[in-house]
């Protein structure tokens, strides 16, 4: 009777664990859903803060401004109201600094760290993922070592919204050091009819004033 009950007790922690650990979506489907929302969808904005710490320079600096971006193209505006921008077209990129831009084909530019985890599901499954602690609240939050596959980056950390499969929150270490944090708000989803009136966000009309750099 006593090894019954004992039985019984065993079983009756381990089971309810088992079924919870198999409700919890791996960080990798995580990730996967939340890449598949930015891929598909037609047009996105979303407004960030972010902080850079620079170790060499022992330097703090704090940015923010807007991100649009639609099916691999992207617009990351800073400092909302100022001249500095960078733009992502089909074919052409943009990057402007008060009056110096440098332009060339979008095989030419820095890859974006963005546009790297926006637009392919299938990329984490290439990389390392796990989460940190079990997601609360629709909140994940998950390591990813890059393995060499996103630019520049060494370590990542990032914050989901699991319901609305939202990015809230990244930090990452680039390699010699410098730390980054970015975090997201107000994140909203358009259709079809709404990108065709912004289609020319993701241009750049050069000006007689710029100074223009060609790559």
């Amino acid at each position: 009777m006593l090894r019954k009950i004992i039985i019984q007790m065993i079983f009756g922690l381990i089971v309810p664990a088992l079924v919870f650990a198999s409700e919890v979506p791996t960080a990798q489907k995580v990730l996967e859903d939340m890449t598949l929302t930015y891929s598909q969808v037609p047009y996105m904005k979303t407004s960030f803060e972010r902080k850079e710490v620079s170790q060499l320079l022992g330097t703090e600096k704090k940015t923010q401004g807007e991100i649009e971006y639609s099916l691999k193209k992207i617009r990351i505006e800073f400092d909302k109201g100022s001249k500095a921008l960078f733009i992502r077209g089909d074919k052409k990129f943009w990057h402007v600094e008060e009056d110096e831009v440098l332009t060339g084909a979008v095989d030419k530019a820095v890859p974006n760290i963005f546009v790297s985890i926006f637009s392919d599901p299938k990329i984490w499954k290439t990389l390392g993922t796990k989460h940190v602690g079990v997601p609360e609240n629709n909140i994940a939050d998950i390591e990813v070592d890059p393995k060499g596959k996103l630019p520049n980056v060494e370590k990542m950390k990032l914050k989901i919204d699991t319901s609305k499969r939202t990015l809230l929150e990244m930090t990452y270490v680039d390699d010699i050091g410098n730390s980054t944090e970015i975090q997201f708000s107000d994140t909203r989803f358009y259709g079809k009819s709404f990108i065709k009136s912004k289609a020319r966000r993701f241009e750049y009309k050069i000006k007689k004033t710029d100074k223009v750099t060609k790559l």
